[in-house]
């Protein structure tokens, strides 16, 4: 391929020691960020474009793993490809193969057990490690000593399939995606120090789950917490899995038809059955739960409301709705931006910087997303020179400005700076006609008029007058979120109103259709919208 070559391109890209380049380059191979089709075109390459390739590489990898996308080996990049991990490719958030079962009863055999295990114990992991996915799907699997869907063996170093391990440490285990033959099979690697029920070595059972969801399908995914992240994350005693795992492995198979009551991942016999049917699962884990306790638009002030990738988000509580050619929701906000505490409660702000990056403020915090996944953060928000327990964040579009308001007072940011502008805070009773002692929420629309939102009434203010416009306050629930009235009520019903008379103010800018997100996220939004998929968590 020109492994010479693609050195020096480490090399000059990196700066380090030759020695230190091989591994680099075989890691970076092999988990697929550069591609076999790129390297072996390598000696037609300018050494400029060899460059760009390895730097896109180490960028890539270091984007899934969490680190500062700098294009280098550092430290910290190094350090990461040394961990434990997964032995098969790297892909992004969650990714289906387009490969899967075609029946939803799948047998699985145990070729031979670890001998650093006694039997019993290897077999209870890998029934618990099936157990999970069953919960979740109407997947059933049943152990059988004959010929099997899924065949599960213990190697060391090559063993047959073309894909050696490497000694403790480093790959732990592979398996192969829905398929004849080899598909479906799972390797581990008896190199390493098997252990069950504990922190200690390499815990069977949380290594077996995350192979056994590429066995059904599933690539990796990006989403630190989840189970098919690539990298070993360590045992778990009362292991769940993560939304993202559930959101993939159903758009494969769907949800358990009987997800039951009980807790989404009880512990199962200590002696798996040997054949036959599985017992139905007693747990959950299904993500649609009940929707009792969750606020209705029609019915509640809001916390924050801010314009997000040409559309309009509304938060109330530990919610939010998007508001585009309807309104859809409510959802768990902490389930759409990952990062944030599990527990949130509310938020105080949240808006988009000019350069797309996403801040969400609460207390005396804030974090910065790039679109849903976490970029850094918590910071504290004193750092901006700003107060904490914001009332309202909007950017103002005519001079590039956010305002931030707390109480009787606003402060103007200069995001070009990264400062608060001198003369700061002002009296809130510059914004003419809006209430002087505080608002709960404002927002500004692609046309330039300004909305702010106080108890469950709103004010729309002209951009050129910073004047609230005659005949204001309305009730935002009809004259901004289109509500019919009968729906203003201490029930939960809603009932959206886009024709007629009065036009939902949040919708007036919208193009139809369109999703300015990328392409993960656009399909998530359609399938939460239609009813497929919703990120609330109990």
């Amino acid at each position: 391929m020109g492994n010479l070559q693609l050195i020096r391109a480490l090399l000059i890209v990196v700066g380090l020691a030759t020695t230190m380049a091989m591994e680099p380059t075989k890691y970076l191979t092999k988990y697929g960020y550069l591609d076999d089709g790129m390297m072996s075109k390598a000696s037609d390459m300018t050494p400029t474009e060899m460059d760009d390739m390895v730097r896109d590489a180490v960028m890539l990898f270091q984007e899934m793993a969490h680190l500062p996308m700098t294009g280098r080996l550092d430290e910290m990049t190094m350090q990461q490809m040394s961990m434990p991990r997964c032995g098969v490719a790297d892909l992004g958030e969650f990714r289906l193969t387009g490969r899967k079962w075609d029946k939803t009863h799948l047998t699985y055999r145990l070729i031979n057990t670890s001998p650093q295990l006694d039997r019993a114990e290897v077999e209870d992991a890998i029934y618990r490690a099936f157990r999970i996915w069953e919960q979740v799907t109407p997947l059933r699997f049943s152990r059988t000593s004959g010929t099997s869907d899924i065949e599960i063996s213990f190697v060391q170093f090559s063993h047959g399939d073309g894909n050696p391990f490497d000694g403790r440490g480093g790959t732990l285990a592979h398996a192969y995606f829905p398929g004849t033959g080899i598909g479906g099979d799972a390797h581990f690697d008896e190199s390493e120090q098997w252990t069950v029920r504990t922190a200690r070595g390499t815990n069977l059972f949380i290594v077996a789950a995350h192979e056994f969801g590429h066995s059904l399908g599933l690539e990796h995914s990006q989403v630190l917490g989840a189970l098919m992240y690539p990298f070993y994350q360590g045992y778990v005693e009362d292991f769940q899995l993560d939304y993202d795992d559930i959101l993939g492995i159903q758009t494969i198979y769907g949800s358990n038809p009987n997800p039951g009551n009980g807790n989404p991942n009880p512990d199962p016999p200590t002696t798996p059955p040997s054949g036959g049917e599985p017992t139905p699962p007693t747990g959950g884990g299904n993500p649609n739960p009940p929707t009792g306790g969750r606020p209705d638009i029609c019915n509640t002030d809001i916390d924050a409301i801010s314009r997000i990738r040409g559309e309009t988000w509304v938060f109330k509580g530990k919610y939010f709705w998007r508001v585009r050619d309807q309104v859809s929701g409510p959802w768990l906000t902490s389930s759409f931006w990952r990062g944030l505490p599990e527990h949130l409660d509310r938020i105080d702000g949240i808006y988009e910087r000019p350069d797309y990056k996403i801040l969400i403020f609460k207390g005396r915090r804030y974090w910065v997303f790039d679109a849903n996944i976490l970029e850094s953060g918590p910071h504290y928000i004193s750092d901006l020179g700003l107060p904490s327990h914001l009332d309202a964040v909007m950017p103002w579009r005519s001079n590039g400005r956010t305002y931030f308001f707390k109480g009787n007072q606003y402060w103007r940011y200069n995001e070009a700076e990264g400062r608060v502008d001198s003369g700061y805070p002002r009296a809130l009773s510059i914004w003419r006609g809006i209430p002087t002692d505080s608002i709960d929420a404002a927002v500004q629309h692609d046309d330039g008029y300004a909305y702010f939102f106080k108890g469950q009434d709103f004010y729309k203010m002209a951009e050129r007058t910073i004047t609230v416009l005659r005949g204001y306050p309305k009730r935002a629930a009809q004259d901004y979120f289109g509500c019919r009235p009968d729906s203003f009520s201490s029930g939960p019903g809603f009932a959206p109103m886009f024709a007629g008379s009065v036009q939902p103010a949040g919708l007036l800018y919208h193009a139809e259709g369109h999703c300015e997100w990328e392409q993960h996220i656009c399909d998530l939004l359609i399938r939460m919208e239609g009813g497929e998929t919703d990120p609330l968590a109990p």
